[in-house]
């Protein structure tokens, strides 16, 4: 590990046996090629070591040395005849670590050598799926030059454009559309790289796919569109601009909740007033909980939100809209629903199992009228945060 060429040399002439392995099942090469001790490996080599000599892991000396990025070491492999494909047990290959660490030296030796531009592991993905998902422009356009399946899908359904729009890759996510990616390719959830892009906020990528012909009202997983995970993460720029792309503004998940009522949930005034412009209607429409927008501000006080849906319908037009007395950011939130997601403010009652995944298994409240329980079907308590505690609550 540590490079010492004349003592290894010293070790060998006193017949110490050069294809050991230690207790992971690596070799001296293994170690040598991959802290970049080029003298070791070719003394290595020269005494007839193991060239790929593989790990518990299945990994071979070119796959370590590709993976720290030494050039001259994989040269010399790959020279004396290592595997350019060889897999491991996860079915990764030399390619796929030098694509994650963006490579391009490597990555073309490899390729020049014959390796696969292609391979996918155990998972399905490719090395072409893990430079996009890590900003690596120059890897992906070397692998699509070289034959990669632009829309290869993972195990997940995730495809280069939606890793890349998640990740909020705008210029891979360019090359990849210019090159004909489909920006509406969606996995088994129905979430596609616009939603992807949503969810993280994104502006630039959602404009970048819209103009690609991106539709704007894909439904995701519980059937949330872009504009519910907008309005889910608080973000008014986000939503102006779906709202500005026609999205529709009133769509409803399989818990019947609409952007409206999720964007009064969590107290987001701005966003309430934003989707009251835009033409929401949904003031009333409960959810599969019989909860509505109108319902959850009156009951925790919202006062201006209340006041903004009493005008929209038209309850008391001439309301004078008052300043919020609530505020609420999720960043703070302390409940997530285990069953869709979503973040609970610190006022709303959700459903608690102190048994399942160490005591920490909760349920919103929609979840829970839609039936969802949690891993193993026990009782669930109802509770709520008071002053930073959770309670119960008895009804």
């Amino acid at each position: 590990m540590s490079g010492h060429l004349d003592v290894v040399r010293l070790l060998l002439e006193r017949d110490a046996v050069p294809n050991v392995k230690d207790e992971t099942g690596r070799t001296p090469i293994s170690w040598a090629a991959q802290n970049g001790h080029i003298a070791v490996v070719k003394l290595l080599l020269e005494r007839g070591v193991g060239l790929d000599s593989e790990d518990e892991e299945g990994r071979t000396p070119l796959s370590w040395t590709a993976e720290r990025g030494h050039e001259s070491i994989v040269t010399l492999l790959l020279e004396r005849g290592a595997r350019p494909d060889s897999k491991t047990s996860l079915g990764h290959t030399p390619l796929y670590y030098a694509s994650i660490q963006g490579s391009v030296p490597i990555i073309n030796l490899l390729l020049e050598r014959g390796a696969d531009p292609d391979p996918k592991d155990i998972h399905h993905r490719t090395p072409l799926s893990l430079a996009a998902q890590n900003g690596h422009e120059k890897v992906v356009k070397l692998l699509l030059e070289h034959g990669a399946d632009l829309d290869s899908r993972s195990l997940r359904g995730r495809t280069p454009l939606s890793l890349a729009a998640h990740f909020g890759h705008e210029s891979i996510a360019k090359l990849l559309l210019d090159r004909g990616s489909d920006p509406n390719l969606a996995n088994g959830f129905g979430q596609t790289p616009l939603s992807w892009a949503a969810q993280r906020g994104h502006i630039s990528v959602i404009k970048l796919l819209r103009e690609y012909g991106a539709a704007v009202d894909g439904v995701g997983t519980n059937g949330q569109t872009a504009l519910s995970w907008a309005a889910q993460d608080g973000d008014l720029q986000m939503t102006r601009l779906l709202l500005e792309h026609g999205a529709a503004v009133d769509s409803q998940d399989q818990y019947r909740r609409t952007p409206l009522f999720i964007a009064t949930l969590i107290a987001r005034d701005d966003i309430v007033e934003a989707l009251l412009e835009h033409g929401s209607s949904a003031m009333h429409t409960p959810t599969c909980a019989d909860r509505t927008p109108l319902s959850i501000a009156r009951d925790y006080n919202l006062t201006r939100i209340q006041q903004l849906l009493d005008k929209a319908s038209g309850t008391h037009p001439e309301t004078e809209i008052v300043k919020s007395t609530v505020s609420y950011d999720s960043d703070d939130a302390v409940i997530i629903c285990d069953s869709c997601g979503i973040d609970l403010p610190p006022y709303d009652f959700y459903f608690h199992c102190s048994i399942c995944n160490d005591g920490n298994w909760d349920v919103c409240c929609e979840c829970h009228a839609h039936g969802a329980l949690c891993a193993d079907n026990h009782v669930l308590e109802k509770r709520a945060i008071r002053d930073g505690t959770s309670i119960r609550l008895f009804e």
